[in-house]
């Protein structure tokens, strides 16, 4: 299935090598290696496309109990797709690639719309030619239907087949946008942090929904996200998670003093576990040895 979907965008312009379509049908984790330039970056978003739309195809297969389902435009947002995660060290790589996956996922939703729309003019269509067979003295409704061109015209299976053929003009308009992505290179970057902030990204990995996904993050990002879904959080943070100290000037370390992240020194010393182990066998040995009223005195003066 996966091969038939790519196999309609060579259709629309978008052609690949073999060696990038073994990278896009190859299943499991795939180790890809090449110089700069030979569209590496490009098929990983490619294949997080279509992993995305084949799990949601899926999951309507599965919760309509349908064994052949069409995948509608409103089902992009109906139905969660797979929880992909694209992460990668440059912040500027990471923006452009997450604009170039936003801007594909348009094309393809237009791209359903269109088909859509053609399967319901062919249903009405049909539906029309029906009634005016069975009223034959009543002025034919055909009239009432825009006037469609013999290419719109989908036999019973062409209705039920999701990788139809669109119109020459639809095809036409699908190859330009393509191309338009593709060769977009000089959109402007913004900062990562005020880019992030009106994604409105979480600050912690566990906070993450079905709505983030697939999800565009730095490695840095990606670190502070799990440190911040840690029990004990290595970097210092304030009552909502943030980190102090975190800015645009931030360093891994503290070679700079203003703006520098501050490491949680909270839980340094207050979990030793061997020790509070210990402590507490000499107050377990103590109890036994003193009465009731003791105990309690004691108990109370080391707070326990």
């Amino acid at each position: 299935m996966i091969i038939k979907f790519f196999e309609g965008l060579e259709k629309y312009g978008i052609k690949f090598e073999s060696s990038q379509k073994r990278m896009l049908v190859t299943p499991g984790n795939t180790l890809v290696l090449g110089r700069s330039g030979t569209g590496k970056t490009t098929v990983s978003a490619f294949k997080m496309l279509a992993i995305d739309l084949l799990f949601k195809t899926y999951s309507k297969m599965s919760l309509t109990d349908c064994k052949k389902v069409v995948l509608e435009p409103e089902d992009l947002t109906r139905y969660k797709g797979c929880g992909i995660v694209f992460c990668t060290a440059s912040p500027v790589l990471t923006n452009e690639v997450r604009r170039f996956y936003k801007e594909l996922e348009l094309i393809i939703k237009e791209h359903l719309q269109k088909k859509h729309d053609a399967r319901e003019r062919a249903r009405k269509q049909k539906l029309a030619l029906e009634e005016s067979k069975d009223c034959p003295t009543q002025p034919s409704i055909l009239k009432n239907l825009p006037k469609e061109d013999s290419k719109d015209k989908n036999s019973d299976d062409d209705l039920n087949d999701e990788y139809d053929d669109l119109q020459d003009e639809e095809t036409k308009h699908l190859q330009e946008s393509i191309k338009l992505v593709l060769e977009s290179t000089e959109q402007d970057v913004k900062d990562e942090l005020e880019e992030e902030s009106q994604l409105k990204i979480p600050l912690s990995i566990s906070k993450l929904n079905h709505e983030h996904f697939p999800c565009f993050l730095t490695v840095k990002k990606l670190v502070y996200m799990l440190d911040a879904s840690s029990y004990f959080p290595f970097f210092s943070r304030s009552k909502d998670g943030s980190i102090y100290g975190m800015g645009s000037s931030a360093e891994w370390h503290n070679e700079n003093k203003q703006g520098a992240f501050m490491i949680n020194q909270y839980h340094k010393d207050a979990y030793d576990f061997g020790k509070k182990l210990k402590k507490l066998g000499r107050k377990i040995v103590l109890a036994d040895e003193i009465d009731d009223d003791e105990k309690i005195r004691i108990l109370r003066e080391q707070g326990i």
